[in-house]
């Protein structure tokens, strides 16, 4: 994915049907330009504000942060340090059972990990 399907990828990722695809979360750390970059970490910051992602999803948010070295998600990414004993926000609380993809202890590692970068 490169910055000239920019436009497409944000669009895809407005609908829910595709909202939850790591595979696209994934190709918005490979923007360049700065415009694209930002609208990625407004993405991630956003999304990860929202309970009920998968695992996955939630891991390759935290790495598009990290990759763009987004200082204003630090607090965000923050509350993944503990990943899942506070995962509880708002109303809804993440489905244990159902998203296990990615263990919940490597969540613990990819924020830390951003954290420090």
């Amino acid at each position: 994915m490169d910055d000239e399907h920019a436009n497409v990828l944000f669009k895809l990722l407005e609908d829910e049907k595709y909202k939850d695809n790591s595979f696209l979360i994934y190709a918005l750390s490979k923007f360049k330009k700065t415009e694209n970059k930002k609208n990625a970490i407004v993405f991630a910051i956003n999304e990860l504000k929202q309970p009920n992602h998968s695992n996955e999803v939630i891991a390759n948010l935290i790495y598009v942060l990290q990759k763009f070295k987004a200082l204003e998600a630090k607090s965000v990414i923050a509350s993944f340090v503990n990943f899942p004993k506070n995962y509880k926000r708002g109303k809804a609380s993440i489905d244990k059972e159902k998203f296990q993809f990615v263990e919940d202890k490597h969540i613990r590692k990819v924020a830390q990990k951003a954290l420090a970068s």
